[in-house]
């Protein structure tokens, strides 16, 4: 998958990195971010939902929470759930490492994502990540853009 992405990003002459990633790192978006010395807001995990349409991915921003209510009015669906395991494996992909693109679904990233020039996401390997600008995969993803999150609450410094 990493490949694939990188010939996707090469082809479309847009700027990004692979990032080598310890082999013991935690899955889990926190580290990950502690690791680049980030923060949250620059974190984009890439969320497969199944709906009565099809299966689609909805892309927002480490410090934010998807709204379902708003997601469902944007995709203009009844039903959305995460997308199985068996669902993720008929494009080759497995929980937790979901590109940000390369698969043939249809993307939609919350305006949030766009407050920042560069963000750090999955590349397909858990070997990987990606740094690159949210503006580029709009663009090579056809994405949607939306309104579809909101800021997650710290209280008293715990999710």
């Amino acid at each position: 998958m990493k490949e694939k992405i990188e010939k996707i990003l090469q082809a479309a002459g847009v700027s990004y990195e692979l990032i080598p990633l310890p082999k013991d790192i935690a899955m889990d978006i926190d580290v990950h971010m502690k690791f680049h010395g980030k923060n949250l807001q620059q974190a984009m995990p890439n969320m497969v939902f199944k709906t009565e349409k099809g299966l689609v991915v909805a892309q927002r921003r480490g410090d934010s929470v998807i709204d379902s209510k708003k997601l469902r009015k944007l995709l203009g669906v009844q039903r959305l759930s995460l997308a199985s395991r068996e669902d993720l494996e008929t494009f080759g992909l497995k929980p937790g490492i979901v590109p940000p693109m390369s698969f043939d679904v249809p993307f939609y990233m919350d305006k949030k994502v766009l407050e920042n020039e560069e963000i750090y996401t999955g590349s397909g390997d858990v070997r990987f990540a990606l740094r690159i600008n949210p503006q580029d995969l709009v663009k090579l993803n056809k994405a949607v853009v939306g309104d579809f999150t909101y800021i997650k609450k710290i209280v008293n410094g715990n999710d």
